[in-house]
């Protein structure tokens, strides 16, 4: 029998069904991860990427924190996997973004809806070490 312990931020399960549910939302959430593997190794960082087709090269890719490591690990290995981490998109929909200009436009304060400018942005790159499923 399967056993499943759920909290809002922390999965951990004997059952490989919920466990890619679990992965498929640490890649939806835009902040880092901490993974428990079954030996006791903890590893953290940020989701990236998984492989959930329920085969046995069933995997969640992370990038470490801390560094531009890239490593995959076997969804049979993993015990639990917790959203750790800030999500860095909290808060910023579009409906907040609108409230927000709402809010300075009454205060009389500057709004504007121009973008920041990207001319100077250093553009997009290959990531060292990268690899793909």
């Amino acid at each position: 029998m399967a056993t499943a312990e759920a909290t809002e931020q922390t999965m951990t399960t004997s059952d490989l069904a919920s466990l890619r549910e679990a992965a498929s939302h640490a890649v939806d959430f835009r902040g880092d991860v901490t993974v428990r593997l079954r030996g006791g190794r903890v590893v953290e960082g940020f989701a990236f990427d998984a492989r959930l087709d329920g085969s046995p090269a069933d995997c969640l890719r992370l990038l470490c924190a801390g560094s531009d490591e890239r490593i995959t690990l076997a969804l049979a290995e993993i015990d639990s996997i917790a959203c750790t981490g800030k999500d860095a998109a909290n808060g910023r929909a579009w409906e907040n973004w609108i409230r927000r200009y709402a809010e300075a436009k009454s205060a009389g304060r500057t709004a504007s809806i121009e973008s920041e400018s990207l001319d100077d942005a250093d553009p997009p790159g290959p990531i060292p070490g990268g690899t793909v499923l």
